[in-house]
């Protein structure tokens, strides 16, 4: 007796790996899938990339320096802007990290539907882009940027972690388009001027080898913490609360934090500093072990938990979210899984709550939307970027996808296809559903559409049960 099977629960995920681009063909995506969506390629491939939210910078007393601010600066409303920062992968000594404003985003979900007319206010115009180049010192692994601040940190395989202040960049940049006026713009588009550099770099930290494990606190303005093939974890503590300098001392800092401590039998891959709690960190590493560290205790056996073999292989990444109450951490390995975790309860490899095995090549990156909590997003080598909703319950009906024969997994909700290598995401912290991944092959900014007309039921990017 054949099985039943409802037509409208059926998908098919286009597989790279079965069918192979040539040379003279491209993969077309379906606007309907989007909301938004708009691609840009750049010189170098960036491998790292992260948000610069200049309309936060509102002179504060220190002591209120990440208290929220009562004006809400951000809209979620089209046309959208954004500023990020991303680094990049030269094929010489030294790198760049590319700074960029996009802006007159508007949606572009009718774009190819000429029965739709636009609405002017939200649909049809066209993107714009500024973008400046800032050499770097080596080729940039990783990029992260300080809340509520101008700075910027940025490890580079030139075996130093550098900070790099944007201020000077960010005001010549708005300040052009002030002073040139509208006029200028329409023959601005995709502009990519690249103005005379500045010596922006304003500390430089120098290290026995490279890294990629790098984070801000995300309580004390200028604490970072950084890790790499030295198998330790540092902790850079800054004199004041400008970051005017920084203490090379564990003696009498002001957060009586320990500098330096063996954080991993090989390699730190991942840092991420609690949401919650100032002085708890959590790590991953090449020896497949996921380790939560209180900074305040000197012995390194007084860890606060530690999961040995997290993973099959190397731990590449980690997500750190609280919600209600609730803390939970992503991690991604080259064993191609993502977990997740309760920080309370890590003591052994069976603690996961969740073990998600959709992708087939090693996880890049991971990273929870901030608005939707619930909602985590992945990259991985596969050239696949998932979006999971983890609040939705299982389903006695299984989406299938015909491509490859098996069951979809009822938290996808969304996939993103269409860049080669892809190596990091970011979820917008004030835009709902809006992302920023970069890749081998370019930087895309998207924002799904979770809600598609319902007379369009073909959707081959976006899975709504």
């Amino acid at each position: 007796m054949e099985e039943d099977v409802d037509e409208n629960m059926i998908v098919n995920i286009w597989d790279e790996k079965k069918n192979k681009i040539k040379k003279d063909e491209e993969l077309v995506f379906d606007n309907s899938a989007y909301e938004m969506l708009h691609r840009s390629n750049v010189t170098w491939p960036c491998f790292s990339v992260d948000w610069v939210l200049p309309e936060y910078f509102i002179p504060q007393p220190i002591k209120n320096f990440y208290s929220p601010i009562s004006t809400k600066v951000y809209k979620d409303e089209f046309p959208y802007t954004c500023y990020f920062v991303a680094g990049a992968q030269t094929s010489e000594k030294n790198g760049c990290l590319y700074f960029m404003k996009w802006f007159n985003m508007h949606k572009t979900l009718y774009d190819e539907d000429p029965d739709k007319e636009a609405d002017s206010e939200s649909e049809g115009g066209e993107p714009l882009m500024e973008h400046i180049e800032i050499n770097s010192r080596g080729n940039v692994n990783t990029v992260r940027t300080m809340k509520n601040s101008y700075i910027t940190a940025y490890w580079s395989d030139a075996k130093t972690i550098e900070l790099v202040d944007l201020r000077p960049h960010i005001e010549e940049m708005e300040s052009r388009w002030k002073e040139e006026g509208e006029r200028q713009k329409e023959n601005k588009k995709n502009k990519k001027r690249k103005i005379e550099q500045k010596d922006t770099h304003v500390k430089s930290f120098k290290k026995k080898d490279e890294g990629f494990a790098l984070d801000w606190n995300n309580f004390n303005p200028g604490v970072f913490a950084a890790g790499g093939y030295e198998n330790e974890i540092e902790i850079h503590i800054p004199v004041d609360e400008f970051c005017s300098d920084y203490t090379g001392s564990s003696e009498n800092n002001m957060y009586s934090f320990r500098n330096k401590f063996k954080a991993h039998k090989d390699g730190v891959e991942a840092i991420v500093f609690s949401p919650s709690k100032a002085n708890i960190l959590a790590s991953g590493g090449n020896d497949k072990a996921i380790r939560i560290w209180d900074l305040r205790m000197n012995n390194e056996s007084e860890r606060v938990s530690a999961i040995e073999k997290a993973h099959s292989s190397d731990v590449n990444c980690l997500a750190w979210k609280v919600s209600t109450g609730i803390e939970m951490i992503a991690s991604g390995g080259d064993d191609s899984v993502v977990k997740l975790w309760d920080p309370r309860k890590m003591s052994s490899p069976s603690d996961f709550i969740a073990n998600v095995e959709f992708h087939k090549e090693p996880i890049t990156s991971v990273n929870w939307d901030a608005l939707n909590p619930c909602q985590l997003a992945v990259t991985s080598e596969d050239n696949r970027l998932s979006i999971w909703d983890f609040s939705l319950e299982p389903d006695e009906k299984k989406a299938k996808d015909i491509s490859s024969n098996k069951e979809i997994p009822d938290q996808l909700v969304f996939l993103h296809q269409g860049q080669e290598n892809l190596k990091d995401v970011k979820f917008h912290p004030y835009y709902d559903s809006f992302l920023l991944s970069t890749a081998e092959s370019g930087i895309n900014c998207f924002k799904p559409n979770f809600s598609p007309d319902e007379e369009n039921e073909e959707d081959d990017f976006t899975f709504n049960k």
